[in-house]
């Protein structure tokens, strides 16, 4: 049990370095400390869920902050290594869970309207993508897509319902103000 844990302790622990790197560069050296330590630590809902109930969350936020900071390094310097990089980590994270895409499509559509020279070698991205995601992509051809249905979710609510629940309650158990399950506010 101790060791299927200390792979999403590890890959949250990476996760605050890497918002480190990215804070440095963004935000100044002390502030990156802070917000990389509140990654690590706060809130307790998310630590929690990524490090005993789904581990999986651990390579998703490695994954997405990574994302960001080959995201800020391209605009320094959009070699073809770091563009090919990026698409293996695109392909990983996107392998590991579709959630990343929340991040991945934003941060690079983003940084790519302020620097349209990087659209010039985005196809070096593609063939690292691929086999990122190539576990993915063979799982899904073998078991007829299975990862883009979601059985017995409750899909049957409305969208607007789900999305009233997400600010709700999802949200604030995020931000550490809802109890987690009870959804009770933590300051009444």
């Amino acid at each position: 049990l101790f060791l299927a844990r200390l792979v999403p302790m590890l890959l949250s622990a990476l996760s605050a370095l890497v918002v480190w790197r990215i804070g440095r560069r963004t935000i100044g050296e002390l502030p990156a400390v802070v917000a990389a330590l509140l990654l690590w630590v706060w809130p307790p809902y998310p630590i929690w869920k990524l490090e005993v109930w789904a581990g999986f969350y651990g390579g998703g936020l490695f994954y997405t902050t990574l994302v960001l900071l080959l995201t800020l390094r391209l605009d320094e310097s959009p070699a073809r290594r770091r563009v090919a990089l990026m698409g293996l980590v695109r392909g990983l994270g996107f392998g590991e869970s579709v959630q990343t895409v929340a991040v991945i499509i934003p941060a690079r559509a983003g940084r790519a309207r302020l620097r349209p020279r990087v659209w010039r070698e985005a196809w070096v991205a593609i063939p690292g993508a691929l086999v990122g995601a190539l576990p993915w992509i063979l799982s899904n051809l073998r078991h007829h897509w299975w990862s883009l249905s979601i059985p017995g979710s409750g899909m049957d609510v409305s969208y607007a319902t789900r999305l009233r629940g997400f600010f709700t309650d999802t949200f604030p158990m995020l931000l550490g103000l809802r109890v987690p399950y009870s959804t009770a506010w933590i300051f009444g």
